[in-house]
Parts: structure tokens; C-alpha cells; sequence
């Protein structure tokens, strides 16, 4: 997608698209076949495996090459390719960088040896703020960092949602702050969106008043500002297999975007499309989930059918119509709420069913073993040695079930007698 939108600006631009596996090659080949089927395609396109990382295997292949500029993607970290090409002076892009939470301890405790390998970067663009810290933490330069958020889905906003919208292939609906309605009276229009977000379009060949056809260049359309999404979650409760599973039922991409001043980023929500409508056109695109494989394995209708995003519980359906921020003011109890949530929509099929006997003496057996304490006492008598006295709770339990017991004899004692006064009083 990304040579796509090269290709575009300029259709003179030749591509040297270089993989590392044979799974890769044929992912490749695909897509160029795909970018010369939508009539993007160049001759002088190559398709070539990336050299090796040493350095006469990456002087010969920049010899053999003479590139303009390279782009690296996600995590790919070449330090002897990375070397070479700043020598040559070649403008170097790093896009869609990202560093996992496993990874970023490893990167920080080696930022001697990765600062150097990102600071030679031109230009850096993270999926996240997150992203970006961690990059500094590397040892990045942070003013060569640009927060883009994840390109490949901004990708897919741009040449799925965006283009299927103005093409008039689905329909789009006006956010309503969780009052959403999806029938035709809130069904937006596509100018109106369009001029509400300043987004330059021009009217196509053949539109016509009652229906508008627009033309938007791909630089237009700000994708890049595109940094997160509402999704509305459906859970369904199945009877036949008893068992509960979530569903997402529409999208809204959520625009952030800053003044001409700078100062913090405002969140404008665009509309909502049903999946219903895109789960076509979004099974033909591939994300990458996670940087253990560099090659795509699961599409974008995967990413939400298998729910596989992470985010936030921004809004649950009250009678105030409040958001959880609203609600919960303080960050700590927002937290806590959320949380809460969570937890009852997880365990809400494992609450369903009456606990068996065995279930409830393992429960038992679990919480007494949870209440032994073990209590460590330190004598100061002779040598000052430590004393370790491990005390139950069960024993604690067993005098007060005495006691218990002691009293409760005399209180039956005295009722009892009291009831045979009673009864006696009434025979005479």
C-alpha cells in the first residue's frame, strides 16, 4: 500500500522490493501482480531477497542498486545495511516502528548499541506515543520521531472505509455519543462529512445534484490523523453451546487533531460504519499482529471477528447517557470501573451454573489453605535467636466454635425452659 501511494505521486518511481523468505516472495509477488492489475505497475520493479548482513553483501548489492532512498518496516534492524547506507549518505525511513512490550527491556539495556542504529535513521514514524518513548529509551533521536499511529490500518482507512464511502458502496452514520441509530434518517452525507473535516474534493465526472460523485486525492484524505477507533461490542449469550461471545457491530474512526498553535491533540469521531457492510473489502487486506514473523497472517476482518484489538471501555449503555470518564472523574476509580467490568463480562458464563459439592470443598480447602499465616517472632533472649511459630486459622476457628457452642447451650437451655412454662401455664 505504501508503494501504492509512491506510485501515484509519481508513476516514473522504480521499486526494489526485497524479502527474506520464500513465504514472503510469493506474498510479494502477489501484491505486484495486484499494483499492475490496478494499472500502477512499472517494468522496472524488482522483486529481490534482502542481502545478507554483512558488510561486502551490502556494499555489492548497494553498488548493484544505486537506491534514491530505503525503507525499512516494523522492526527490521539490518546494523551493518543501516551503517552502509548513511555512509552513501542515502535518505533512510523507518515506518510503522513499533517495540513490543517483551522486547523494550532489551532494547533499553542495549542502547549503546541500538542508539547509534536508530540515530541514523532520517526519519523515524511509531505507531504510538508509546512507541515513540520507547524508541528514545533506544537511544532514538527524538526529534527525528514522528507519531503516525499504525500505518497499516490508517492504510486500510484510507483505501477501504474512505474510498467505499465516497464510491457509495456502504453508508456511514452520524455519531451519536451512544444514542447510534443506523436507519436512514441518521445516515450521513458524504459532503457534508467532508467539508466538516476540511477534507479537499473536487466533484467527479458525471455527478449530479441529487447524486454527488467526488473525486479526493489520497495525499487528501488524513489518514495520518486517524490514531484510534470506537467499536461498539455486542455480547451474546448462546443457549446451544452455553456459552458467552462478543461481537463488534460497527466502527468509527477518530480523528486527532491539533491547532495551528500545537497543544494537546482534540478527538473528532467521524461516523460509524456497520462491519456488516466492509467485512468483504476487509478480508482482502492483511495486517501484521505481533513482530515474532514479518509476514501477514491474519486479515483485517480477522483483527476484529477474533478480537484481537486492544483499548479501553469508553461508554456501557446507562440511563444518564454518561461516558466512564464522565462517571468516574478520578483516574484511579475510571480504572477500577473498568476493571470491574471486565472482570463481570469474563466470569459472566462461569457465574451461570450452581457450583458442585467437589467444586465447593476445593473452594473450601483453597480458602483455609489461604488463611494459614505463618507469623515470624524474634526473641531477644539468649543470642538473640529467631523463633518461627506457624499458627492456623483453623485452630482460631475451633475455640471460637467452642465458645460458640458454650453459649448457645445456655441460650437453648433457657428457651427451652421458658417454652415448658409457657405450655404449662396453659394446662392449668
Amino acid at each position: 500500500q505504501l508503494m501504492r501511494a509512491l506510485r501515484e505521486r509519481d508513476r516514473t518511481v522504480r521499486f526494489v522490493f526485497s524479502t527474506t523468505s520464500s513465504t514472503g516472495w510469493k506474498t510479494a509477488e502477489r501484491e505486484l501482480a495486484r499494483l499492475a492489475a490496478d494499472g500502477l505497475g512499472n517494468d522496472g520493479d524488482v522483486l529481490v531477497y534482502n542481502p545478507l548482513d554483512f558488510n561486502g553483501c551490502v556494499r555489492r548489492a548497494l553498488d548493484r542498486i544505486h537506491p534514491r532512498a530505503v525503507i525499512l518496516t516494523e522492526t527490521e534492524i539490518w546494523p551493518n545495511f543501516i551503517r552502509a547506507v548513511r555512509r552513501r549518505g542515502i535518505p533512510l525511513y523507518l515506518v510503522n516502528a513499533r517495540i513490543s512490550d517483551h522486547s523494550a527491556p532489551r532494547y533499553r539495556a542495549l542502547r549503546w548499541f541500538f542508539g547509534e542504529v536508530f540515530r541514523a535513521f532520517t526519519k523515524v514514524y511509531a505507531q504510538s506515543d508509546l512507541d515513540a518513548q520507547r524508541l528514545v529509551d533506544a537511544g532514538a533521536d527524538r526529534a527525528r520521531i514522528a507519531v503516525t499511529g499504525s500505518f497499516k490500518f490508517d492504510v486500510a482507512h484510507r483505501f477501504i472505509i474512505m474510498r467505499l464511502l465516497i464510491n457509495g458502496q456502504i453508508n456511514a452514520y452520524e455519531y451519536l455519543d451512544g444514542r447510534e441509530m443506523f436507519t436512514d434518517q441518521y445516515k450521513v452525507k458524504v459532503k457534508d462529512m467532508l467539508d466538516r473535516y476540511g477534507v479537499i474534493y473536487t466533484n467527479a465526472k458525471g455527478s449530479t445534484e441529487k447524486n454527488p460523485k467526488f473525486q479526493i486525492e489520497d495525499a487528501d484524505i488524513p489518514g495520518n490523523e486517524v490514531l484510534s477507533y470506537y467499536i461498539i461490542e455486542r455480547y451474546e449469550f448462546d443457549r446451544v453451546s452455553n456459552s458467552i461471545s462478543r461481537h463488534v457491530d460497527a466502527i468509527c474512526p477518530v480523528l486527532h487533531r491539533s491547532s495551528e498553535w500545537g497543544g494537546e491533540a482534540v478527538r473528532y469521531p467521524m461516523f460509524w460504519v456497520k462491519l456488516a457492510d466492509i467485512r468483504p473489502y476487509l478480508a482482502q487486506q492483511y495486517v501484521f499482529t505481533d513482530n515474532d514473523n514479518n509476514l501477514p497472517r491474519y486479515n483485517y476482518d480477522d483483527y476484529f471477528i477474533r478480537n484481537m484489538y486492544r483499548g479501553d471501555i469508553y461508554k456501557t449503555k446507562n440511563l444518564r447517557n454518561l461516558t466512564l470518564m464522565q462517571m468516574f472523574p478520578d483516574p484511579d476509580d475510571l480504572k477500577h470501573a473498568q476493571d470491574s467490568i471486565e472482570a463481570r463480562l469474563a466470569s459472566f458464563d462461569k457465574n451461570l451454573w450452581v457450583p458442585s459439592r467437589e467444586e465447593l470443598q476445593a473452594r473450601a480447602e483453597a480458602a483455609e489453605a489461604a488463611d494459614t499465616t505463618n507469623v515470624t517472632i524474634q526473641s531477644r533472649d539468649k543470642g538473640d535467636k529467631e523463633k518461627t511459630v506457624k499458627r492456623s486459622a483453623t485452630s482460631k476457628r475451633a475455640k471460637s466454635q467452642v465458645k460458640e457452642q458454650k453459649r448457645t447451650k445456655v441460650k437453648t437451655q433457657k428457651v427451652k425452659s421458658s417454652a415448658t412454662r409457657s405450655v404449662r401455664a396453659r394446662k392449668r
